[in-house]
């Protein structure tokens, strides 16, 4: 298996997180969340989650295609996965005040990242 194998279902996991993406984004708007960023001060546009989110989906291709050289690279994939979808929860933290903004932005974190994170489960192998 190449990273080559592994870039069809990543295009298709990262589409499905964005939908999921855009589905949290909606319903928080639809909530009367503002996402503004204090340090920015101006809204999060829905282009940034979008974009952002194809980041994440080519981060996760990317690694995914390292994984592939280490002894188990489903175990260590979900491990790695994991560690970067709970070390993302920090970083709405630093930008905004509004404690509901800072929910709903890890909420599309994990809309991003879970996908993903299956991806690496379902495509990556048990061992080398």
């Amino acid at each position: 298996m190449t990273r080559k194998d592994l870039l069809k279902p990543f295009a298709i996991a990262t589409g499905m997180g964005i939908v999921a993406v855009l589905a949290v984004w909606a319903i928080a708007v639809a909530l009367g969340v503002d996402f503004t960023v204090s340090t920015l001060g101006m809204p999060i546009p829905v282009a940034a989650f979008v974009i952002f989110s194809v980041f994440g989906g080519l981060g996760a291709w990317l690694v995914s295609g390292y994984l592939l050289k280490t002894a188990t690279p489903k175990k260590t994939g979900q491990i790695v996965g994991w560690f970067v979808l709970i070390a993302s929860i920090a970083t709405p933290l630093s930008g905004t005040t509004d404690f509901a903004a800072i929910f709903w932005i890890q909420a599309t974190h994990f809309a991003i990242g879970v996908p993903l994170i299956m991806a690496m489960a379902k495509h990556l192998p048990e061992t080398k």
